[in-house]
């Protein structure tokens, strides 16, 4: 049974407009500015001509977690998942990168996946070793983390793990549950939502492995950790992505919320509390 303040948020999700498809109008109802929520130590520092939040407050700093956040590739950024690197950093006890990585539509693939892997030369050149590096994130971002494995994987590199949260891993938009759930998730919609994937892929045929790396080879990656709502038109990207790389022979672990929506860990509720401390459990046994 879903906690008072996950049924509040739901309730609350509700109520809000729904975002329309349109990068631009979008943009206009949420904030995607690199400025840090108030009160979270941080140092502003720059990767690959982006801007990152760097949050080491009281954490190690020979680890790290770098995040990339969710909006669909074209939205979000430092200022709306900046709180949520911060609560990892301190659950975890690892210094966390917050990246603002480039958006689309000006910005296609691969330009986001580049950032991203410009991410870990940056946390490299910090001296962190990459086998004490997390790569995670959500939505759009979750994706991004297992395209980004991928990629190192085929560069020989190998990090400590991934952690995908309610990852967007088939840009195709074809999942069963992306139909199935529409009418209990109040927060993703389809047709925004394939909007945003025309826009990233610019182009790029969608079920592509850079774009859609739910489709690709998940051999040979990193542990990883995926998290998934029950109220959510991506739930079926999270268990089929499951189930691919456990075909491959790699380390899955797949947590379902069954009343939570997507991304619920960006709320504060006892759901996410909860997601937030089985992350730093995952996390703490490989770093």
């Amino acid at each position: 049974m879903a906690s008072e303040a996950l049924e509040t948020t739901i309730a609350m999700l509700r109520e809000l407009t729904l975002l329309t498809g349109d990068p631009v109008a979008d943009r206009e109802m949420i904030s995607t500015g690199t400025e840090m929520p108030a009160g979270i130590p941080h140092e502003m520092v720059t990767v690959a001509d982006r801007a990152a939040a760097w949050i080491t407050d009281g954490a190690r700093e020979d680890a790290a977690i770098l995040y990339l956040h969710g909006g669909g590739y074209v939205l979000g950024g430092i200022g709306t998942h900046g709180g949520l690197g911060a609560r990892l950093s301190a659950a975890t006890g690892l210094s966390v990168l917050v990246l603002d990585y480039r958006l689309a539509p000006e910005h296609t693939y691969p330009a986001a996946l580049d950032d991203a892997l410009a991410g870990i030369t940056w946390l490299g050149d910090r001296g962190i070793d990459p086998t004490k590096i997390v790569v995670a994130g959500d939505s759009a971002g979750g994706g991004l983390t297992l395209a980004t494995l991928a990629a190192l994987r085929d560069r020989g590199t190998t990090v400590a793990a991934g952690v995908a949260l309610s990852p967007w891993a088939d840009l195709t938009c074809t999942n069963p549950s992306f139909d199935t759930r529409a009418d209990v998730d109040p927060l993703v919609a389809p047709g925004p939502l394939r909007a945003y994937a025309e826009a990233y892929a610019g182009g790029v045929a969608l079920d592509d492995p850079g774009l859609s790396p739910g489709r690709g080879d998940l051999s040979g990656l990193p542990p990883v950790l995926i998290q998934v709502g029950g109220n959510e038109i991506l739930f079926d990207d999270s268990v089929r992505t499951a189930e691919a790389i456990e075909a491959a022979g790699g380390r899955v672990a797949l947590q379902r919320w069954d009343e939570a929506v997507h991304v619920f860990q960006m709320f504060h509720t006892p759901e996410s509390d909860e997601a937030i401390d089985e992350i730093a459990s995952f996390v703490g046994g490989l770093v």
